[in-house]
């Protein structure tokens, strides 16, 4: 399934895009429960035997902007229905301008009360570097037109209470109240301490809120607002799946989930609407998997560049505005790709390794 979006970003163009980012399963309901109450013994052989015995995939009845998991069809945020082709469908809410379309966002765009807010510039944060940078980024898809990206503003990272950081390790933001976090390092040595922060994209100011007991690698909220990370290399257990307090940065351990290719590197980011989250790791080549709540991964084609690029992913933030994933490398490599294997590679700005990726509201314009 797909569906296309138009896009205004530096041209007007047309990008399509995968909608459907959730999988399949059995939940069991073919078997008749010998225990339940409600099994009647008296329907006939011939009734089943109406049904198909091939009746293809329940995610096929979902309708293109819908999500799919275990053969449950859902709407997208800011959409109404029961997301089923045969049912009710998935209608944009009335005066939701970011679902409908009729807002002029280029990157993400985030509903309000009084209407809609373009999250228009990218904040990067990087592994060894105590700062952060706002980047502007004009792309289109044509590959005869150039994208360019412009660093308008670094600003340092400060503890609120005179801490030292020597560089980041994750980035989210909240979709439910608009704050970001973000993974901070405190001393220049391997295995030194991580803590989970509040970051003031303005001012670069981070309050921590707690010290974790293991060296988490990457952080992203899920659409309730809820926090997860994965460990990496250097932690016991490696790889290790997790929600996050937002109180005290306590870890809960869901699953250890194995390591990409080479274990190299772990980045994790959500999709708007969808219930999976969304894990590269390794590198030669990465792996790109979907992740449920549960912890179990499904592998996922992983997209064409025009050239095999194979290198570790680094951050990466999913755009409402392209149904796509602003994904960064360990090379400081831009790419933009949905989940039907399509992509772009664009050259990155930054010298240094990013760790975070998330969007920040535009500048204000003065008239």
């Amino acid at each position: 399934m797909s569906q296309n979006f138009l896009v205004s970003l530096c041209a007007v163009t047309t990008l399509g895009l995968a909608a459907c980012g959730g999988g399949s399963g059995d939940d069991g309901a073919g078997t008749p429960d010998a225990n339940n109450a409600q099994f009647d013994a008296s329907v006939s052989v011939e009734a089943d035997a109406a049904v198909p015995p091939d009746a293809g995939d329940a995610c096929d009845l979902c309708v293109a902007e819908a999500t799919c998991e275990v053969d449950v069809c859902s709407c997208p945020q800011g959409f109404e229905g029961d997301g089923t082709t045969a049912g009710t469908g998935c209608t944009a809410e009335v005066g939701n301008e970011c679902a409908d379309g009729t807002h002029d966002c280029t990157l993400s765009c985030v509903n309000t009360d009084e209407g809609f807010t373009c999250n228009d510039r990218i904040l990067l944060t990087y592994r060894e570097l105590a700062s952060f940078d706002i980047v502007a980024l004009t792309y289109d898809p044509d590959p005869l037109i150039d994208d360019s990206m412009v660093i308008e503003s670094t600003v340092e990272i400060t503890g609120s209470l005179g801490e030292v950081f020597s560089g980041t390790t994750g980035l989210a933001t909240d979709p439910t109240t608009g704050t970001t976090y973000v993974v901070v390092k405190e001393g220049v040595k391997k295995g030194v301490r991580r803590h989970l922060a509040q970051l003031d994209t303005v001012t670069g100011v981070a309050t921590v809120i707690g010290t974790f007991t293991q060296p988490v690698s990457t952080i992203a909220f899920d659409d309730a607002g809820v926090l997860f990370g994965i460990t990496g290399r250097a932690a016991t257990p490696t790889t290790e799946y997790s929600t996050i307090s937002l109180a005290d940065a306590t870890l809960t351990p869901i699953l250890e989930l194995g390591e990409g290719k080479n274990a190299d590197g772990e980045t994790l980011a959500s999709r708007a609407g969808d219930p999976l989250m969304y894990r590269w790791s390794g590198n030669g080549p990465f792996d790109f998997k979907s992740v449920d709540s549960l912890g179990v991964e499904v592998d996922l084609l992983q997209p064409t560049f025009g050239e095999k690029i194979e290198s570790e992913k680094t951050a990466a933030v999913h755009s409402n505005v392209l149904d796509a994933f602003v994904v960064v490398d360990i090379s400081s490599n831009m790419y933009i790709y949905g989940l039907d294997e399509t992509g772009d590679l664009i050259a990155g700005p930054a010298e240094a390794t990013p760790k975070g990726i998330t969007f920040v509201p535009a500048p204000a314009i003065t008239p």
